[in-house]
């Protein structure tokens, strides 16, 4: 069975919790891994506005501004984050925030579409691959930047981290509907679509190089799906499960598989007790059989009813 299809999945779901985004719009019950995500970056941006508040600034000619020492020590800037070889740049950014809007409806994503991920790919997978989507994210900034597309400036935020969570939903389980603003019902995605969309016209129209961060991401999460369905990538060391692009089959292959085989199993071996009962009947007599034989026969007919 797949998460999509379990009840807390469906339109009709009523379970405990209150109002979240799937179906019965119910809130989802934290996981583990999320909980560690919403709590370290809260912490980051608790010591952002701390550092600001008491005046650890830092100034920084080049990007005509002054920073607080943790956008200063884990903010991405491209000259930094390569030239610099201050790789560590890539993660850290993404625990950073500009202000409260942002990192509210960051980790508002995060714990929507981070609950029903982890709970399919387990904590593990979720931090790399959540990670993973924040760091091709900042690899499309870079491009961009080195390639003159855009100017060279301080990025921060789980954005592209969370575009990715958005793009994977939007393959594997696209019937997951969500309130827009608490208001607006929609597939994830027709919502995935259309950020797609807003974000490649704001590249063409704007100098927001940010926005190639965010479309990078929300391509990276919707491909790893893609791919895995198709069976082109494997998570290591585990074989999780299929997902398909019509978010039908998005299961738990390796269970299944096992609770089919034990199951078939024990069919076999129970045939092969009747089939022997069956021989000893034919061969000496219904009342050859002893008290357990006689059980067994006995329940093998009311399944067979």
């Amino acid at each position: 069975m797949g998460w999509q299809d379990r009840d807390y999945a469906q339109s009709g779901y009523e379970g405990r919790g209150g109002p979240m985004m799937a179906g019965g719009f119910m809130w989802p019950r934290l996981t583990p891994m999320v909980k560690k995500l919403l709590i370290a970056n809260v912490a980051v941006f608790v010591a952002q506005r701390l550092c600001r508040a008491l005046g650890f600034l830092v100034p920084v000619p080049g990007l005509h501004l002054a920073l607080g020492w943790p956008e200063y020590a884990g903010g991405f800037v491209l000259e930094w984050a390569i030239l610099r070889g201050q790789v560590w740049r890539f993660i850290s950014y993404q625990y950073l925030h500009g202000g409260l809007g942002h990192i509210f409806w960051n980790m508002l994503w995060v714990y929507f579409l981070g609950t029903l991920l982890e709970q399919r790919w387990g904590g593990k997978k979720f931090f790399i691959l959540y990670s993973l989507f924040g760091v091709v994210g900042a690899i499309v900034y870079a491009i961009t930047v080195a390639a003159g597309v855009f100017p060279s400036k301080l990025m921060i935020g789980a954005s592209g981290s969370v575009l990715g969570l958005v793009g994977a939903c939007a393959v594997g389980a696209p019937q997951v509907t969500i309130l827009l603003f608490f208001i607006l019902p929609i597939r994830i995605r027709t919502l995935a679509i259309i950020i797609g969309a807003i974000y490649l016209l704001n590249i063409l129209g704007s100098q927001e190089g940010a926005d190639a961060c965010h479309l990078g991401g929300l391509a990276v999460g919707a491909l790893w799906v893609w791919l895995e369905a198709k069976g082109l990538i494997r998570w290591p060391g585990r074989v999780g499960g299929a997902v398909g692009p019509s978010g039908r089959k998005w299961v738990q292959v390796k269970i299944r598989k096992g609770a089919w085989e034990r199951k078939m199993k024990r069919q076999r071996a129970q045939q092969t007790e009747i089939d022997r009962i069956l021989k000893k009947v034919h061969e000496e007599g219904l009342g050859s059989l002893s008290r357990q034989e006689k059980k067994t026969l006995q329940q093998a007919s009311k399944n067979e009813a």
